[in-house]
Formats: structure tokens, C-alpha cells, sequence
């Protein structure tokens, strides 16, 4: 039983795996994640992943101007 949810978790990993790489080579524009870990004196730990893509030209900017109204 042991076995088999080891080799389950290996291969769900692979698939995961595969899958990101595959949409990652699809996307027409770069962007950046940033994995930030701030570890508490109490032993608890807040997490941010932060996404940042790069606005290149004007039309991107308005764009995304327009999207923030």
C-alpha cells in the first residue's frame, strides 16, 4: 500500500511537472515569480508569491491602466 501511494505521488509530481513546463513554453511574454518565506519567532511562516510582468510598450501600459480602473 505504501508502495503504491509513493509511486502515485511520483508520478502526479512528473505530470505537474510536465504540465508547467508546457504552459510556460506556451505564454507569448516572459514574467518573473518571486517566493517570499517570512519565518515568525513563533515558529509560524506567511507566504507571498509575488508575479511580475513586464509592461514593454505603450499599448501594454494603457492596457493594463485601463485594466486597473
Amino acid at each position: 500500500m505504501k508502495k503504491n501511494k509513493f509511486v502515485f505521488i511520483i508520478i502526479l509530481a512528473v505530470i505537474i511537472l510536465f504540465l508547467s513546463i508546457a504552459m510556460a513554453s506556451s505564454q507569448s511574454f516572459s514574467f518573473r515569480t518571486t517566493y517570499n518565506l517570512d519565518i515568525h519567532k513563533n515558529g509560524s511562516t506567511t507566504w507571498s508569491i509575488e508575479y511580475r510582468v513586464p509592461l514593454d510598450s505603450e499599448e501594454e501600459i494603457n492596457d493594463f491602466e485601463q485594466y486597473m480602473e
